[in-house]
């Protein structure tokens, strides 16, 4: 607000890292702003010294738009199975995160991935509910004799990520099916599996990795075919 009590708040406006030369406290934009264009309104008041308030809007093309070229297509797709794996190689340095989040969860993963396919083929995507995360039934995982990692869930896509790798680990079984990505960063390897055409796991136990010895699986989580993401256990 312009004033506090009696005392004057002071405006500053950055357009994408730029300090402009206006202190009202509206600004009408009139320039036509590329996707991802950062604009933050900052706000003082000397009745709170060393006190900002800080607003931030960034300009949004649309749902799964990930690579911000006003369309979305398997590009996006693949943008964001770069983006997932922190594959510095394939990553696109002007990365639309909010517009890859299609399920509004402040995260993008392998159900962002899901629902960007179902964007394509006009099928539905399921947006976060708090509620629904508290309820739902974990992916269950387990090492079998064998060293084969398992899972029990229907599931429509994978992201894994082990540590001590030395070299790149396929999916197996069903899992095999999907279009698989993966990234070795060090001894750190990220993996996902998933589909273009709708295709799932079936539910039941499944083998999808075999486990290398000394390689450690530290991270996954899974989507079902609306777009859903699941947690995983065991």
């Amino acid at each position: 607000q312009k004033m506090v009590g009696t005392s004057a708040s002071r405006f500053t406006w950055v357009f994408d890292g730029d300090t402009i030369d206006h202190t009202d406290s509206r600004y009408t934009i009139t320039e036509d702003l590329t996707p991802n264009y950062q604009i933050a309104g900052l706000v003082t008041n000397p009745l709170f010294p060393g006190w900002t308030v800080q607003y931030d809007a960034w300009v949004y093309t649309c749902d799964g738009d990930a690579n911000l070229d006003m369309l979305v297509n398997v590009q996006d797709v693949t943008a964001t199975v770069s983006y997932i794996l922190r594959d510095k190689d394939n990553m696109i340095p002007n990365f639309g995160f909010a517009e890859a989040d299609v399920n509004y969860n402040n995260n993008v993963e392998i159900a962002d991935v899901i629902g960007i396919v179902n964007l394509i083929h006009g099928k539905p995507v399921t947006k976060a509910s708090a509620l629904r995360s508290e309820a739902e039934v974990p992916v269950q995982m387990e090492l079998d004799a064998d060293n084969f990692l398992t899972m029990n869930s229907q599931v429509a896509g994978i992201y894994l990520e082990l540590v001590g790798a030395i070299d790149e680990i396929p999916l197996l079984g069903d899992a095999a099916k999907f279009l698989q990505a993966s990234s070795l960063n060090g001894d750190t390897l990220r993996v996902i599996g998933y589909s273009l055409d709708g295709r799932t796991i079936p539910s039941g136990k499944s083998r999808i990795l075999r486990m290398p010895a000394g390689v450690t699986l530290v991270g996954a989580s899974f989507s079902d075919a609306k777009a859903n993401s699941l947690r995983s256990g065991g």
